[in-house]
């Protein structure tokens, strides 16, 4: 009996439904509505107050809640936004059977305090009047010319469950959710407006205009109107949009009628959208459960990320050719529609049921449609590169640099480090659901998820309800492993441990206790084992009759959320290929790549050879990998010279905020020979907005025996050795570099002197973005000629301008090519001057642009003056050109202030990275 009772008391869910009339007055950007809503209490609780949300009023102006938020995820808009543009929401009457109700509002929430109490089965009545004003281009809704996305627009009941009243404010990462109810919407608007929005939608309707309405609203100055009715049953939200110029395609999809909604300049780019949802749809509903709307409509919205809402999808409606990242996102939207929509999901608290089950489908559609080794890139010269490729890159960073947190933490606590969130919600979840499909049978995996959807369509579903499920369809007990998931940042790191003739020991160096399968080949075959990841370690005894084992495989088919499979392999996995044939860093194998190298100069004639790039996955920063190795051989057949270098790096300490690599490097140039070895070390968080920092301290040691292929006027023949000391300071738009180098007759070097340099860079928006670079560098005691300070620019080739370019003739560095660093006044390119001392400032405007106008001002032994316009080619001014960091420049200086010399036209190529 008392069990019985307690099934009763958990199993109550709240009810609404709501009957708005809205009227849009497109010249102001304002709604004035009335909401009359209807609330039935079915919990065993009586009510004495109702709350809503307001987040319309989350737009207010750059103090509110969520604006500060914003700033903090590094969403600054609300810094830059007029107060025109800000929105909000005004209540203007509250009344309950006649009677005007008080009401208050804190932030975003709306609370009515009731007349009389609300007891269990009874239900309230409210009517709201209220006017919006509507937001400028939000991602989360407003306005632009023409087009108006009504997302969050009117108070919305907030929920009340087992936990109480659910009165978290609306937060940028996630979403609150709503009651599950029904919708009567009327729209007022302009007759020239495409109208879409959640539900059926209806031309006809009885409605009069309500007596607010017809008071608060001004008479339109010109043209007609249109009165557009919706209806929507058992749905947790309501959203419309509409448009001037929207042109419609409609299809029936599985008893699913599809609307696509967008912008006739996009019609050329949506060809395939239709194939799209239908190939998305008939899959989920086969997988998981049809979908119980009659009504799915696409929108073409605002270019600033997909939202979704029950039956209405709003994104960018144009297909990159290249890629089939659309269709991947587009599929992701739709598959949220069945476990964030029909199945209500606070996206605050419980994110990853909702999303993570999203981003499942989606890698399942992908592998189901263009198999096992598909990919996002349409093109054959990458190779596939799959979306459960990039969701397991996206874990592997997160959990390589310990950035984590908790499945269950919520949204709110992620807005100093938002990636953590997305892999919190999207990629953690998706590969753990792959883990437990691997674990249960596909079969299954996918009765839970039917049962699932099945068991909390239109209803309310929390982490508990899903593990719950999880044990009705598999007795198998997984409590411990759903608690580490969701309760840690525990992770699973199989790895063989050791192998003998007949035995194999197996061990989780994590502490994530994931079921695994073991592969053991020996002489005569391969046997597959099961571990029940119950244990830390175990041993694998193979009969001798079997033969010796020759090879040890964990989980070949990297279903098993690990973030590192480099030592499920015994012997360890190597690939070696020519560069054309390259891969994607892999998290099981040491990669090498080798690529012919074939040039001619003036010195050195034909130039043959070959370079090789080894590795770990790959290291780099925030990026962990492991002993990677760059060589090169290079004979020069006309000098008779032999070039080989070396370079080395491995990453010695890699966690929370400290990543600290050995570097060692030596190499034979035309010159001399140079050896370095040292380390360098990274501080700070990365993914977030606080600074970061880089320290790079190195012993170095270069001799020069000879001026082959250099300019004699920049170098010095002699061995100099030098304690060699960078400092790298990162925040926001501001960047510091300083450098410290020592070199004295003590430590066998020819020279004796101090050099420091300070740098700093910042960008600055007054009023057109200007790139601003103060530069001092001082050397105290005697240098070579190479270690002082060049008025034009670095006298050191960087690694990608030395694979085309030599350290003498026109293309050179102090000649035409232009290596940013030291003075870096471009009108002094070919001149070879440096100094001891050099002060600089450098201007560049407007910064990010195609054409930039650059001026110095300088001393180095006297005054320096330059201006000039450059042509630059990077990432930042043409959107989408995938440099990767590359910078390439044409600079014409216009004017250069030179003593004693005639003005000449200068020019250079500039290469930076």
């Amino acid at each position: 009996m008392i069990i019985l009772v307690f099934l009763v008391q958990a199993a109550w869910q709240q009810r609404v439904s709501y009957d708005i009339y809205a009227f849009l007055e497109t010249d102001e950007h304002t709604l004035f509505a009335t909401a009359r809503l209807n609330y039935k209490n079915n919990s065993p609780h009586d009510l004495d107050t109702l709350y809503f949300f307001l987040h319309a009023d989350a737009f207010h102006n750059q103090h509110t809640y969520y604006a500060r938020e914003a700033n903090k995820v590094g969403d600054e808009r609300f810094l830059t936004m007029s107060q025109d543009d800000f929105g909000g929401v005004r209540i203007d009457k509250v009344m309950s059977e006649g009677e005007f109700m008080k009401f208050n509002i804190t932030e975003t929430i709306l609370s009515i305090p009731l007349k009389q109490t609300i007891g269990t089965g009874d239900s309230a009545g409210l009517s709201i009047d209220f006017t919006l004003k509507i937001p400028r281009e939000l991602r989360e809704g407003g306005y632009w010319p023409g087009h108006y996305e009504m997302t969050y627009w009117y108070p919305k009941i907030c929920v009340f469950d087992t936990d109480g009243w659910n009165l978290e404010p609306l937060h940028p990462l996630g979403s609150t959710h709503g009651e599950f109810g029904d919708y009567d919407i009327t729209v007022d608007l302009p007759e020239d407006y495409v109208i879409v929005g959640t539900g059926k939608k209806t031309m006809q309707t009885e409605k009069e205009l309500p007596d607010y309405l017809s008071a608060a609203v001004n008479e339109p100055k010109t043209g007609g109107r249109q009165i557009v009715r919706f209806l929507a049953r058992n749905v947790s939200d309501f959203a419309w949009v509409c448009d001037r110029n929207f042109s419609v395609q409609s299809h029936k999809i599985d008893n699913v009628n599809v609307s696509i909604y967008y912008r006739p300049e996009h019609e050329k780019h949506h060809a395939n959208t239709y194939s799209y949802v239908v190939d998305a749809v008939s899959r989920f509903n086969d997988w998981f459960g049809d979908y119980p709307y009659e009504d799915l409509n696409l929108v073409d919205g605002f270019y600033q990320g997909p939202s979704k809402y029950p039956q209405l999808i709003i994104m960018d409606i144009k297909e990159d050719p290249l890629t089939r990242l659309f269709e991947s996102q587009l599929v992701n939207e739709i598959g949220w529609q069945w476990f964030g929509a029909v199945v209500g999901v606070n996206d605050s608290q419980h994110g990853w049921l909702g999303q993570g089950l999203a981003s499942y489908a989606t890698i399942r559609y992908m592998d189901d449609k263009y198999g096992k080794d598909n990919s996002l890139i349409k093109t054959s010269f990458f190779p596939p590169l799959s979306l459960r490729y990039y969701h397991r890159l996206y874990y592997y960073l997160m959990q390589t640099n310990q950035v984590e947190k908790p499945v269950s933490s919520p949204a709110s606590s992620y807005a100093d480090i938002p990636y953590s969130y997305t892999n919190s919600v999207k990629s953690k979840p998706a590969l753990f659901f792959l883990s437990l499909e691997k674990l249960y049978g596909r079969d299954q995996f996918d009765e839970i998820l039917r049962q699932y959807y099945r068991d909390y369509a239109f209803e309310h579903a929390k982490s508990e309800d899903f593990v719950e499920v999880c044990g009705e369809v598999n007795e198998r007990d997984l409590g411990m492993l759903f608690d580490s998931f969701l309760h840690s940042t525990k992770y699973c790191d199989w790895a063989v441990y050791r192998i003998t003739e007949y035995t194999a020991e197996i061990e989780n160096r994590g502490e994530l206790m994931i079921p695994i399968d073991v592969h053991v080949t020996t002489e005569f075959g391969e046997q597959v084992y099961y571990i029940d990841g119950q244990r830390k370690r175990d041993t694998i005894v193979v009969p001798d009759t079997l033969g010796e084992i020759t090879q040890v495989v964990l989980d070949p088919s990297e279903y098993t959320m690990e973030a590192d499979y480099w030592n499920n392999y015994a012997p360890r996995r190597v690939s070696i290929k020519p560069i054309f044939d390259f891969d994607w860093p892999s998290f099981s194998t040491y990669q090498i790549l080798w690529t012919p190298y074939l040039w001619y100069d003036t010195y050195d004639g034909v130039v043959g050879g070959f370079y090789i790039f080894g590795d770990k996955f790959a290291d780099f920063d925030f990026v962990k990998g492991g002993y990677q190795v760059t060589a090169r051989y290079i004979y020069g057949f006309g000098s008779k010279r032999h070039y080989p270098s070396v370079n080395y790096q491995t990453p010695i300490i890699f966690k929370d905020g400290v990543r600290t690599r050995l570097l060692f490097g030596g190499s034979r140039a035309r010159g001399g020979d140079n050896v370095h070895v040292g380390f360098s070390t990274s501080l700070g968080r990365p993914f977030t907005r606080k600074p970061q920092v880089g320290l790079t301290n190195l012993l170095s040691y270069d001799e020069l025996s000879s001026y082959a292929g250099l300019d004699s006027i920049d170098w010095e023949l002699g061995r100099n050795i030098s304690f060699d000391n960078q400092f790298i300071f990162r925040h926001s738009v501001l960047n510091i570099t300083s450098g410290i180098s020592f070199a004295h007759h003590a430590i066998g070097s020819e020279w004796e002197y101090l050099k420091t340099t300070f740098e700093v860079k910042k960008t600055f928006e007054i009023p057109i973005p200007v790139n601003a670079r103060l530069f001092v560098g001082v050397i105290l005691g005697n240098a070579p000629r190479q270690q002082r300070l060049f008025l034009s620019g670095l006298l050191r080739i960087n690694w990608m301008a030395d694979l085309v370019f030599n350290q003498s003739g026109t293309y050179s560095p102090q000649e035409r090519l232009h290596i940013p660093g030291d003075g870096n006044m471009r009108g002094y390119q070919s001149l070879h001057l440096n100094s001891d001392q050099m002060y600089t400032l450098n201007l560049e405007f407007p910064a990010r642009s195609l054409v930039q106008i650059f001026t110095d001002i300088g001393y180095y032994d006297r005054f320096a003056f330059d201006v000039g316009v450059s042509l630059v080619i990077s990432a930042e001014t043409i959107a989408r050109l995938p440099l990767y960091g590359l910078s390439i420049s044409v600079n014409l200086p216009l004017y250069t202030y030179t003593p004693g010399e005639p003005w000449k036209l200068r020019w250079s190529l500039g290469f930076s990275l």
